[in-house]
């Protein structure tokens, strides 16, 4: 049954990105544009590489051989909801400070206290490969696109987001 076992793939995101097009009868990305980067002033971040290109993105790398190597990749705009935005380390901060603060960024708010508190809510069990997970499963847990689990002792919401070139942890 769905939420009975934990099992990580983007299709997940995919979907969800889909159904907020269609409940909202825009594309995703004009969405995201409108609900999440302007009411919390993120400048720097972007749906599409073209439109970051002349704001600075950084090279893509893969690693060849184990070493890495600058490389381009055709963009695939059915990533955007899974691991597809592009946003600077300082409206990264923007995004972060809305999360630690029950949904709000200076004066505006994009989802209720409530909201992120579900958000953030321990979903299912979920084992990984960090030490704490491996041997406290019941300590790590996956929520609504966020990882649940314990970092030096401390509890710690925490999410691992990436592409073929970039990636990303928060």
């Amino acid at each position: 049954p769905v939420g009975a076992a934990y099992e990580d793939t983007s299709a997940n995101a995919w979907v969800l990105g889909l159904l907020v097009q269609t409940v909202a009868a825009q594309p995703y990305a004009a969405y995201v544009q409108q609900q999440v980067f302007v009411p919390l002033d993120m400048r720097q971040s972007f749906t599409a590489p073209a439109d970051a290109q002349s704001h600075g993105l950084g090279t893509g790398y893969h690693y060849w051989f184990g070493q890495p190597v600058a490389a381009e990749q055709p963009f695939n705009r059915g990533y955007l909801p899974g691991s597809g935005l592009i946003a600077s380390a300082e409206d990264m901060t923007h995004f972060l400070a809305a999360q630690l603060n029950s949904g709000r960024y200076g004066s505006a708010s994009v989802l209720s206290a409530a909201g992120i508190a579900a958000l953030h809510q321990p979903a299912v069990a979920a084992p990984g490969p960090h030490a704490e997970c491996l041997t406290q499963v019941t300590d790590c847990a996956y929520a609504m696109g966020w990882g649940v689990r314990p970092i030096n002792g401390a509890a710690a919401v925490i999410k691992s987001s990436d592409l073929p070139l970039f990636a990303a942890d928060v």
